[in-house]
């Protein structure tokens, strides 16, 4: 039996990311989809409800983020605040030129992510367990930061800058319906420094084949070297 639910629905959003082998592809979904459902009754890592929507609620907003954005063949990225794997595995999953970095505190999860790279037979990942805040300044530089549902924008961009790519770093956060309201809290704290470029946007990459409601990416990137609040960046 086909552990992951809709398998056709599936096979059809890999087809429009235009993979050269969905098979392959699908296969290590399916290992993923399990062991995540079996890992779940031991340390929680996605809601119960959501075990069976695994695909809809998690995988599918993961792999629009291909979809929308325009990842360079073999630049860093940073899932930050990884979680289950999400949206960083999935993305891994559909472009493997990528070199990802899995950031993850808890100790549990990060087993479990380390437990997946290992059993996928993953190259170009790791898995960092640490608080972002606590990173030094080696981590980076990434080309990209990732983040969904990890907390608000002003802390997210604050713990991103030291990480991101002095020219051209970008963070994409995936929010909700409350983007709106973050937006205009982040405005209000009037730190949008000059060499910042964002925007957000409704985030609907597969609408004919599994439209995503009330969802938005906030992209903001990094135009030029940065002297903010956070101290002055570079790239290093």
């Amino acid at each position: 039996m086909f552990p992951v639910e809709h398998p056709d629905l599936l096979r059809k959003i890999l087809t429009a990311l235009e993979l050269s082998d969905v098979k392959s592809v699908m296969d290590r979904f399916v290992i993923y989809d399990g062991m995540l459902k079996d890992w779940n009754q031991k340390i929680n890592l996605i809601s119960r409800n959501d075990e069976g929507h695994i695909l809809t609620k998690h995988m599918i907003p993961s792999l629009g983020l291909s979809k929308v954005l325009d990842f360079p063949v073999g630049c860093r990225v940073m899932d930050l605040g990884a979680g289950a794997g999400f949206p960083g595995l999935p993305l891994k999953l559909v472009r493997s030129d990528l070199r990802v970095v899995l950031v993850e505190s808890k100790r549990k999860k990060s087993w479990f992510l380390s437990k997946v790279v290992d059993v996928l037979g993953l190259e170009g990942v790791e898995v960092v367990m640490n608080r972002v805040e606590d990173l030094g300044d080696d981590a980076g530089p990434f080309d990209f930061i990732v983040s969904r549902a990890v907390t608000h924008l002003h802390r997210l961009w604050q713990w991103s800058l030291p990480l991101l790519k002095a020219q051209g770093g970008t963070l994409v956060a995936m929010k909700g319906r409350n983007a709106d309201e973050e937006l205009r809290h982040y405005r209000a704290l009037g730190s949008v420094e000059d060499g910042l470029v964002w925007h957000s946007q409704a985030y609907d990459p597969f609408p004919s084949l599994y439209p995503l409601r009330g969802r938005t990416l906030i992209i903001m990137k990094r135009s030029k070297n940065l002297r903010s609040e956070y101290g002055e960046q570079g790239d290093r």
